[in-house]
């Protein structure tokens, strides 16, 4: 069922549109569980903890939904995805299919098209930033 007015969708900061927090964990969450069932992804998560991808993911997300002009300040996603990239080939089809179910958990938990183009509008340009070396590549990996 659609709770709220349509007004909704297209006022005040993102974060606020998809339902808070709350909303963002659930699909971050919905998310893990498509990441980990993918045959072809397993291969970048099976030593990892979930419960700290998600943590971390959630933050992320909730950050790239709230007010613009805030400076993140968690890890890089470069950084973040580096060992799996040069240790295990995590490629940009990879993350395209992450992005794809990433959408999938939104539209299953509800979120209205408007919302969910906005959203991955917003994710699509880390793309580039995960998969162009960068200066402290090197640093990273000593």
């Amino acid at each position: 069922g659609s709770a709220g007015t349509s007004t909704a969708t297209n006022a005040g900061p993102l974060l606020q549109r998809v339902g808070g927090l709350d909303v963002v964990k659930k699909v971050v969450e919905l998310f893990y569980r498509k990441l980990y069932a993918d045959p072809q992804l397993i291969k970048y998560l099976h030593d990892q903890d979930p419960m700290h991808l998600r943590a971390k993911q959630s933050m992320f997300v909730s950050w790239l939904f709230g007010p613009p002009n805030v400076p993140y300040t968690g890890k890089s996603v470069r950084i973040a995805h580096l060992r799996i990239i040069k240790q295990r080939g995590f490629s940009p089809e990879d993350f395209d299919l992450g992005m794809k179910y990433f959408e999938e958990a939104m539209t299953e938990l509800g979120a209205p098209e408007v919302l969910r183009g906005e959203v991955m509008r917003r994710m699509l340009p880390y793309k580039d930033a995960i998969f162009t070396p960068a200066a402290g590549d090197a640093a990273e990996e000593a």
